[in-house]
């Protein structure tokens, strides 16, 4: 029983089996990642509202300013 301890400490302490051990989890790291990756949605483009242009003298008035000044002069 003994011996079997020192040559699996010995099996164990060997450069060879460390480097594979590491190569493994790094190997296995990435392919778990490779699995779970997922790609994010992309987020919808939003346009800016396009500038209103302000009313010309000519041009008609809203109704909510024309109200208000016809209510101001009848004062």
């Amino acid at each position: 029983m003994g011996e079997a301890i020192g040559i699996g400490l010995d099996v164990l302490g060997d450069w060879h089996v460390i480097f594979i051990l590491i190569l493994m989890i790094v190997f296995i790291s990435l392919a778990n990642y490779v699995i779970k990756y997922k790609k994010k949605p992309r987020m919808p483009k939003v346009k800016p509202a396009p500038a209103s242009a302000p009313a010309a003298e000519g041009e008609k008035k809203p109704e909510g300013e024309a109200s208000a000044e016809n209510e101001a002069a009848a004062k």
